[in-house]
């Protein structure tokens, strides 16, 4: 696993605080200076944390249980990835 940058961490900062208050993405989390995973959380009726990892080919999101995945290659694309990752009341 490839740790996060700070830059890397400012890109997620600056897509989450695009997003209209609307959206399903209501905060995120990372621990240290260089952590090698950061949490997205959801709404609380949408309620998931989502480990976002990265490694050489990009950047995995998953579900907690890891039993969905969702790979993409720019920070940019976070927020549409998060939408992909189906919400508790429909999650396998």
């Amino acid at each position: 696993m490839i740790c996060f940058s700070q830059q890397d961490l400012q890109i997620v900062e600056r897509q989450w605080r695009s997003l209209s208050s609307d959206h399903e993405w209501v905060g995120w989390a990372a621990v240290g200076g260089a952590p090698a995973e950061v949490w997205l959380f959801r709404k609380r009726s949408n309620w998931r944390y989502l480990p976002l990892r990265r490694d050489d080919q990009g950047y995995v999101l998953s579900d907690e249980h890891n039993k969905n995945s969702i790979r993409f290659r720019s920070l940019e694309a976070v927020a549409d990835a998060l939408a992909q990752i189906p919400p508790l009341s429909t999650a396998a």
